[in-house]
């Protein structure tokens, strides 16, 4: 009886442990939850804890135009991948985000970002141009073009623009713009290779090797007194450059 006794003592106090640990189990749990619900109302969510919206219109998320892959025009090695499930990855490598998002209402996007806040933006698509307006921090703005796959590039060549072109400050600085999307750039006799295509009216992408980033350029073709002439305008600084059809100079010297 005094064994039993003992036993049922140390039971009961092997019980009481347990039951003290699931308590304070409990307790955590609900004071975590509890930090979490206070976390997402100040910021608005977090990657894990994200809402999940319908599309307007019953539009499918795979189908919604965003899907691809869009390059930001002040420097087009930063990029911005939206996958059709609902997820997508944005910055310059190595230094990539993830997150997930959703179109709660037409021009409106919410970014969930890993490690990060949810993110509010307003957004336009224009041809290949994708427009992002803050909607926490008034005045940020940002532009991208769209990038297709490399055969679609090939079918996005600009006639107008193949052939030789020389710099109007020092005509030994040359473009020559080739049929088949790529090209040449430089001090003659030094030329840096590079690949072109126009995804959009007046919108030129150049994959660059002098300069390893992914250049967008608004341009137009003009007359000039000296023949037609082509102008160049950064889309990230407003950088402007003009240039003059030679395509007897080029054969010439290359």
């Amino acid at each position: 009886m005094r064994l039993m006794g003992l036993l049922t003592k140390e039971g009961c106090v092997i019980m009481c442990k347990r039951l003290i640990l699931v308590v304070l189990a409990l307790v955590m749990v609900t004071t975590l939850t509890g930090c979490f619900d206070i976390l997402d109302d100040i910021f608005g969510g977090v990657y894990d804890t994200y809402d999940s919206y319908d599309m307007p219109d019953g539009v499918e998320i795979s189908d919604h135009p965003l899907v691809g892959t869009w390059a930001w025009d002040g420097n087009g090695s930063w990029q911005y991948i939206f996958d059709g499930d609902g997820t997508g990855t944005r910055g310059i490598f190595p230094d990539i985000e993830t997150f997930r998002w959703s179109i709660p209402e037409a021009g409106h996007i919410t970014m969930n970002i890993r490690g990060g806040m949810r993110e509010q933006w307003s957004y336009t698509i224009d041809g290949a141009v994708f427009t992002l307006d803050s909607r926490q921090v008034a005045g940020v703005t940002y532009s991208y073009v769209r990038i297709d796959s490399l055969a679609s590039r090939l079918e996005q060549v600009d006639p107008d623009l193949v052939g030789t072109w020389v710099w109007d400050s020092n005509y030994t600085y040359t473009y020559v713009f080739y049929a088949d999307g790529t090209g040449t750039r430089g001090f003659y006799p030094f030329a840096s290779p590079f690949e072109w295509w126009v995804p959009d009216a007046g919108i030129l992408m150049m994959d660059a090797t002098d300069t390893m980033i992914l250049e967008a350029w608004d341009y137009t073709i003009s007359s000039a007194m000296n023949g037609e002439m082509f102008t160049i305008v950064s889309r990230g600084d407003g950088t402007t450059f003009s240039y003059i059809r030679t395509d007897d100079y080029a054969d010439s010297i290359f």
